[in-house]
């Protein structure tokens, strides 16, 4: 598609990575510091961000592209935050999934018949923040890598009339 000269929007899905920062985490607790939230999506999202454009380089035989950081807002009322269906990290067995579940308080879930995966709240976004940028970028010939991996979530205020706004 880019040698034929589309426009491309590169997206990419990091769940896998960032299941792995965490337990990483989680197994070196009390050792040296956890490894913050925002923090994980960075360190995912800087190697698809880096690795995506330079082989998007060599197949083009020019300089990589543009990386647009982007925000999706979500609205904080989302049954995705209920009910965490967004599979994470390495596949398990059952016995072993129902053990982090236990022990650490994870979501889990059975993902499709490979086994067991740790689950978490995956709210459909509302809209992409940069949205105007990415579409610019995109009208100018670039090759934008965004929207995936875990963007960062602006949560809707909820209505002035919600319980949550009277607190």
């Amino acid at each position: 598609m880019i040698t034929a000269g589309w426009n491309v929007v590169l997206t990419h899905g990091n769940g896998t990575a960032v299941g792995f920062i965490l337990r990483r985490s989680e197994i070196a607790d009390g050792q040296v510091p956890t490894v913050a939230r925002p923090l994980r999506r960075c360190d995912t999202q800087g190697v698809h961000r880096f690795h995506v454009p330079e082989r998007a380089a060599q197949t083009r035989n020019r300089p990589a592209d543009r990386h647009a950081r982007h925000s999706a807002l979500v609205d904080r009322a989302d049954p995705g935050f209920a009910h965490p269906d967004k599979t994470i990290g390495s596949f398990m067995s059952e016995e072993v999934a129902q053990h982090f579940a236990r022990e650490l308080g994870w979501s889990i879930m059975r993902n499709s018949n490979r086994g067991w995966r740790r689950a978490i709240a995956s709210p459909r976004p509302l809209r992409i923040v940069e949205t105007p940028i990415i579409a610019k970028l995109v009208r100018d010939g670039v090759i934008v890598i965004a929207c995936g991996g875990a963007a960062s979530r602006s949560r809707k205020p909820p209505p002035a009339s919600s319980k949550a706004s009277r607190r």
